[in-house]
């Protein structure tokens, strides 16, 4: 599986990646791994990190609660599906 995993990204392939949800008692935070049709996104405690799921290239940041569904570059809350 090892080597198959390197054949793929030597092909430049995106990674796989499953939602993931962690409580961080050290420092207090929520660390959570989700997608959308266009993101995976990464956050921390309240700071949203968009990676283009396709290429995994960095979109950009932000904070984003349910409550506030102010545009991220061209993703909405809607789109995250929590």
């Amino acid at each position: 599986m090892i080597i198959l995993g390197k054949i793929f990204e030597w092909l430049g392939f995106p990674a796989f990646v499953k939602p993931f949800r962690h409580y961080d008692g050290e420092i207090g935070q929520i660390i959570e791994i989700k997608t959308s049709p266009r993101y995976t996104i990464l956050t921390v405690g309240n700071k949203d990190f968009y990676f283009i799921r396709e290429t995994g290239k960095y979109d950009g940041f932000g904070a984003m609660s349910s409550e506030s569904p102010q545009l991220i570059t061209d993703c909405t809350v809607a789109d995250i599906h929590r």
